[in-house]
This record gives structure tokens, C-alpha cells and sequence, in this order.
């Protein structure tokens, strides 16, 4: 069973680790197998693999204003006018994808570069 593609495979190796690489398959990264790599192998035994990639993926994404609250006396207590609604930047994020058996399990931001800016609105409250 490597990363849930199930498969016969018949190579003469001492262990685990020279199956897998004999079957050109072999360990990398975090991957994970079971029974560990230095079990020597026996007649119909089932070695699972489980395959963990972590892989950087950038994303163009936009990038929220901020908004400007301006105290005014002069309006209504309830009263909300919007000045200068701004406008949305974008931004290039670099995250740490990480997949197990070819599945994304997760991702973290690890870099991002300001393109355009965000501009940010102005917000009059009463």
C-alpha cells in the first residue's frame, strides 16, 4: 500500500527500504512506513507507505483596507457616512503546503510581498 495505491510486488531485498527501493519507490522527506525500514522482509507481508510532502505554493491574493474612523459631532449618534470607501492592494503569499498520500492536511503563510497597497477608507461616525 504506498500513499493508497494498492500493488503486488514480488523483488528479491533483504528489508523494507531496499523494496521500496528496488521498486523505485523509495522513502523521502517525512514519508513513513510500516513495518519500519530495516524489518526484513517475509512471504506475504503488506508494507503500507505513507507519503508526507511539505511544498511552498504562492498565491496572489487581495489584500483587505483599513478603515478610518472619524469621530463627528455633527451627525446623529447613530449616523455612519462613508467618506472614502478605499480600495483593496494585493499581495503574493507563499505558504508551506503540506500533503499526506498527495491530500493537502494543512497550510501556513511564510512570506508574502506587497504588490499594490490597499488604500485605506475613510469612515465618519456620529
Amino acid at each position: 500500500d504506498d500513499a493508497g495505491v494498492l500493488s503486488t510486488v514480488r523483488l528479491a531485498a533483504p528489508t523494507v527500504a531496499a523494496l521500496l527501493d528496488a521498486a523505485g519507490a523509495p522513502l523521502q522527506q517525512s514519508d513513513s512506513v510500516v513495518p519500519a525500514p530495516s524489518t526484513p522482509l517475509a512471504e506475504g507481508m503488506i508494507v503500507k507507505v505513507t507519503r508526507v510532502r511539505i511544498e511552498k505554493v504562492t498565491e496572489r491574493i487581495p489584500l483587505a483596507p483599513n478603515n478610518q474612523r472619524i469621530e463627528d459631532v455633527t451627525l446623529n449618534m447613530s449616523r455612519q457616512i462613508v467618506e472614502s470607501p478605499g480600495n483593496p492592494g494585493v499581495q503574493d503569499v507563499t505558504f508551506a503546503v503540506a500533503k499526506i498520500n498527495g491530500v493537502e492536511t494543512g497550510r501556513l503563510p511564510v512570506a508574502n510581498v506587497v504588490i499594490a497597497p490597499a488604500r485605506d477608507g475613510v469612515l465618519r461616525i456620529g
